[in-house]
């Protein structure tokens, strides 16, 4: 459920100073005016399995400036900020999930690695302010052929007011202000990022086998965090922050990593149920939550989606009526994949399960459970 995370660590002005010293200095200068874009001081360390964690050091941060409506770079106590995978500390991959708790201990091992290297003391994990969490789900498949043509199954819909990038039938991408969604073939994204870090060739065929068998969805909760501390402030909640985010202990307490996940699943993703539904099921269903003229309005839609494609919907309904169709539809948890109108072999021909379902619970036979450190 959790993959990567971002911290950031308060330190004091003789630390900084010391870590400075020993750090790699990056600048960047336009050459034509001279003028600097950015600079910075980082580190990478390397764990085990050749993963790297990478932490830059600075005493300034970017804040939202309500006049101009822009972000800018001001003053602030320093501090290291730490970003990495909590599966790829704790086992060198991330083709499976930890819990938050896990990921403390992920973050542990990140602290107790750093202070060894140079020599200092840090905060304790939980007293670390939190910016960055990124949740997951795996699914597995029987095949590599599976997952891609389950990928090809989501890129051929619409989604209403979602940008969509497609990689071939690799994946599916969304991206908001607010939230960013992927869809990716794992197998295809461990061999490019991650097998050359295994120096067995054995260990890292196997990795790459049982990659190809995942299909990975990943959400990065960009404005999340800062939202569920700003509703705690707003409550009264008395809540420790730095730069906007809350500390590990506070938004272990509040961050429900299963919800998060599931909710922006369900406002991008349309159609993620695909087993085949009855047509009388489905105009009984509309009926129990809408007048009797709209659910059938909606049941005529979802005929016609079923037997003719997307493509003669759009043409014969009216986009506003066809988006709040494919909106009813998710809410309700019904397939527009297939019904009994067709024949179940079709289901069949698309290349993955009947049965296959994007749905994050134990008893889904393809939701892949949690791995404790």
């Amino acid at each position: 459920m959790i993959d990567t995370l971002g911290f950031f660590v308060l330190i004091d002005p003789q630390m900084y100073d010391f870590l400075v010293e020993r750090s790699i200095f990056t600048q960047r200068i336009d050459k034509e005016t001279g003028d600097i874009e950015f600079e910075y001081n980082n580190f990478h360390m390397t764990q085990s399995w050749n993963y790297k964690v990478l932490f830059k050091i600075d005493n300034r941060m970017y804040v939202h400036d309500i006049e101009s409506d822009t972000p800018q770079l001001v003053n602030s106590l320093p501090y290291i900020r730490f970003e990495f995978s909590a599966p790829k500390v704790l086992w060198g991959h991330n083709l499976e999930s930890c819990s938050l708790s896990d990921a403390w201990f992920a973050a542990h091992k990140v602290r107790e690695a750093f202070m060894s290297a140079y020599g200092v003391t840090l905060d304790e994990v939980l007293d670390w302010y939190c910016y960055r969490i990124d949740t997951c789900a795996n699914f597995i498949l029987e095949s590599e052929d599976q997952v891609r043509a389950y990928i090809r199954y989501l890129q051929k819909f619409d989604y209403p007011r979602k940008m969509k990038n497609l990689y071939e039938d690799t994946g599916i991408y969304f991206a908001s202000r607010h939230n960013t969604l992927k869809v990716y073939a794992k197998g295809e994204e461990f061999k490019k990022h991650d097998k050359c870090r295994f120096v067995n060739e054995v260990e890292a065929q196997k990795l790459h086998n049982d990659a190809k068998l995942i299909l990975r969805i990943e959400v990065e909760h960009k404005r999340r965090l800062r939202y569920i501390m700003e509703q705690l402030q707003k409550e009264k909640v008395l809540v420790k922050s730095f730069g906007g985010y809350m500390t590990f202990n506070d938004t272990v307490l509040n961050f429900k990593a299963k919800e998060e996940m599931t909710r922006i699943m369900n406002k991008f993703l349309v159609g993620k149920e695909t087993k085949a539904m009855k047509s009388l099921d489905v105009l009984r269903m509309l009926k129990q939550y809408h007048s009797d003229k709209a659910a059938r309005s909606f049941y005529a839609i979802y005929m016609l989606l079923i037997t003719q494609g997307q493509k003669e919907v759009k043409r014969q309904v009216s986009k506003p009526t066809y988006y709040r169709a494919l909106k009813v539809f998710r809410e309700l948890g019904i397939s527009i994949f297939a019904s009994d109108v067709q024949k179940i072999q079709e289901c069949v021909d698309q290349g993955f399960p009947q049965d296959f379902s994007l749905t994050i619970d134990d008893a889904n036979k393809y939701y892949q459970k949690l791995k404790a450190a």
